[in-house]
């Protein structure tokens, strides 16, 4: 989950590489980069910028009276 300048976001939380935890990558200019060999993820779209077809699940959030909440289908 990200949030970035009040906007939140949810994804599948690891890379598609060899699945490092994308919880302790960079974030910048909403792209999180997993710090194992760098691969890069939009963090609206779950879109992988480093591979084609890579690309992460993104899931629905919804804030209610301060809680975030994840939309899991």
């Amino acid at each position: 989950m990200f949030n970035q300048n009040g906007h939140i976001t949810a994804m599948e939380s690891e890379c598609r590489h060899m699945k490092a935890p994308l919880s302790l990558g960079k974030v910048e200019n909403g792209v999180v980069t997993c710090h194992w060999h760098h691969w890069r993820y939009d963090i609206k779209s779950g879109e992988c910028l480093s591979h084609e077809n890579m690309d992460l699940k993104k899931f629905e959030t919804e804030t209610i009276d301060d809680w975030v909440y994840v939309i899991f289908d």
